[in-house]
């Protein structure tokens, strides 16, 4: 617990010297340390203190990138699906999820990058928890032979 409390602080101030240099909020460096305490947030089951950084983090990575085309964008957008699947509101973190893929295949092209395949696998982690178990199967099949693929494309 005390590594969680040390990481904030030194994260905070971290962000505190980024906005002095950069002078605004809209700087990619400030968006990943919003998103760096989301994650130290996250580690502590601070779901609305999570929900509330990666929002903030989200609406910098717009500005400073655009909408649905970056790989930062859909990153952001797969963790709010998370904190949503974990907080059990599925319908939410499905649209998350669908919208994050959306961005995923626009940067990384269709079924063909690890990044969508685990955007398709959290999809699937959804319909299991809605108990919609052969479209839940489907696409966690669909994932891990996107996931092979790409590794073998990889590691070749």
């Amino acid at each position: 617990m005390r590594q969680y409390e040390e990481a904030k602080t030194l994260y905070t101030e971290c962000l505190e010297i980024y906005e002095k240099v950069y002078g605004t909020q809209e700087h990619a460096n400030i968006a990943k340390t919003i998103n760096n305490l989301g994650l130290i947030a996250d580690s502590q089951g601070k779901y609305e203190e999570v929900k509330t950084l990666y929002t903030e983090c989200l609406e910098i990575q717009e500005k400073v990138y655009g909408t649905g085309e970056h790989s930062s964008v859909a990153n952001t957008i797969n963790n709010l699906g998370l904190i949503a699947d974990d907080q059990g509101k599925y319908e939410e973190a499905k649209a998350l999820y669908t919208e994050c893929l959306d961005i995923q295949e626009k940067v990384y092209g269709k079924r063909e990058h690890a990044s969508v395949a685990t955007v398709i696998m959290n999809l699937g982690v959804v319909a299991k928890n809605q108990r919609e178990y052969e479209e839940a199967e489907r696409l966690v099949s669909e994932g891990l032979e996107i996931a092979r693929k790409f590794s073998k494309a990889v590691s070749t």
